[in-house]
C-alpha cells in the first residue's frame, strides 16, 4: 500500500492520498500546503537533494520520514518529475513505502547470523582455553602443596592460580554475554551510557594527545533500548576516531533535543572517511589493514532496531575537517517533554 505526494517545484504538497496520511499519524488536509522536505527529520534534510528528481529522469532514494508524534520510519521514496510541454519541469510525483516490515525482519536475520557466528566462536575459545587451564591449575595446586608456605614460590604460585582464574572468569564472562544477547530493551539514560563509555577512552584519548570534549545537555534524555547495545555503538565510534587521530586532534561528542527525537553528533578533526562516507556502514567494508568492517554496520542495525538512524559525512574544511556522525534516537515520551525528577 504505497503512499504517494504531488508536489510543485516549491516543494508544498499539492495532492497526498489517504496512505500517506496515515502513515504519518496526519490527515490529508494536514499534508496539502506542507512543505514535503518537513516529513523528514530536521537533522538530515541537508543531506536530501529535493532538486534531483525535477529533471527528466526518476529520482529513487531510501531515508526516514517522521510521524506527527517525532517518531522515525525508515522509506523507500521515488520521484517522477511533471513535465510540461516546453520541457520545464512542474512538480514531483513521489511514492513512499514503508520498510519498517523489511527492515525488522533484514535486522533479526543479521541478528541471528551474528549471534550464530559469535556463538561458535565463544564455544571454540571456550573448549580450547579451558582445557588447558584446567590443567595448569591442577598443576599449579599440585606444586604449591609440594612447596613450604613461607617460601616466595609458593605465593608467586597463588599469584599464578588467580590468573588463571581471572582467564576462565573472562571465558564464561563470554559465554554469558552470547546468551544473553537478546535482552529486552529497557529504558535507559543516554547520559549515563555516554559517560560509561567516556569514562574507558577518556585515558586512551589522554595518552594519545587526543582531546575528548562531552556537550549534553542537562534535560534528562530517557531512551527505549538496550543500554548493552548503545555502548556498543559508542564503543565502536570511540575506538575508530582513536585509530584514526594523532597528537592534537579533538573528538567531540554533542546531543540536543529535536521534539521527540534526540540527535547525538560524534565528530573529529582527522583524515576523514574518503570520497564515499557512507559505505563504512557496508558490511566488511574497511579502510584498516586489521578491520573486520562490522563495527559501523552493527552500529547502524542497533541505531534502526531502535526506531532510529546514523549517517556519516565529511566534516567541511571550514571546520577543520575529518569526520562526522550524526545519531537520530527516539525519546521514550515525544510529545509533552518529560519532566526532570526532582
Amino acid at each position: 500500500d504505497l503512499g504517494f505526494t504531488i508536489t510543485d517545484t516549491a516543494h508544498p504538497i499539492l495532492s497526498p492520498n489517504s496512505s500517506e496520511a496515515s502513515r504519518h499519524g496526519m490527515s490529508v488536509d494536514e499534508l496539502i500546503g506542507m512543505d514535503a522536505r518537513e516529513l523528514a527529520p530536521e537533522s538530515l534534510r541537508h543531506q536530501m537533494d529535493w532538486r534531483a528528481g525535477q529533471g527528466r529522469n526518476v529520482y529513487r532514494r531510501e531515508g526516514l520520514n517522521r510521524k506527527k508524534d517525532g517518531r522515525l520510519f525508515p522509506v523507500f521514496l521515488t520521484s517522477v518529475p511533471i513535465v510540461g510541454k516546453s520541457g520545464v519541469p512542474l512538480g514531483l510525483i513521489t511514492t513512499c513505502e514503508d520498510l519498517t516490515a523489511a527492515k525488522q525482519k533484514d535486522i533479526r536475520l543479521q541478528e541471528a547470523l551474528r549471534d550464530a557466528v559469535v556463538g561458535k566462536l565463544a564455544a571454540m575459545v571456550a573448549h580450547q582455553v579451558n582445557t588447558p587451564l584446567a590443567a595448569m591449575k591442577t598443576r599449579l595446586e599440585l606444586l604449591r602443596d609440594d612447596v613450604p608456605e613461607s617460601e616466595e614460590a609458593r605465593r608467586g604460585i597463588e599469584i599464578l592460580m588467580k590468573q588463571v582464574d581471572k582467564v576462565a572468569q573472562t571465558v564464561r564472562a563470554l559465554l554469558g554475554f552470547v546468551r544473553q544477547r537478546s535482552i529486552a530493551p529497557r529504558e535507559v539514560l543516554l547520559q549515563d551510557v555516554v559517560a560509561s563509555v567516556a569514562r574507558l577512552y577518556e585515558t586512551v584519548f589522554q595518552s594519545k594527545g587526543v582531546s575528548l570534549r562531552l556537550s549534553m545537555p542537562e534535560e534528562k534524555l530517557l531512551l527505549q533500548a538496550s543500554a548493552a547495545d548503545l555502548q556498543e555503538v559508542f564503543l565502536n565510534l570511540f575506538e575508530n576516531h582513536r585509530e584514526a587521530l594523532g597528537t592534537g586532534r579533538h573528538v567531540d561528542l554533542s546531543a540536543r533535543r529535536d521534539g521527540g527525537v534526540v540527535e547525538i553528533t560524534v565528530e573529529d578533526d582527522g583524515p576523514g572517511l574518503g570520497a564515499e562516507p557512507e559505505k563504512v556502514f557496508e558490511p566488511f567494508y574497511t579502510t584498516k589493514a586489521t578491520g573486520t568492517g562490522l563495527g559501523l554496520s552493527i552500529c547502524r542495525n542497533i541505531c534502526v532496531a531502535c526506531g532510529g538512524a546514523i549517517t556519516a559525512e565529511i566534516r567541511p574544511a571550514s571546520e577543520g575537517g575529518g569526520a562526522r556522525f550524526r545519531i537520530l534516537l527516539p525519546l521514550t515520551v515525544p510529545f509533552p517533554e518529560k519532566e526532570s525528577a526532582p
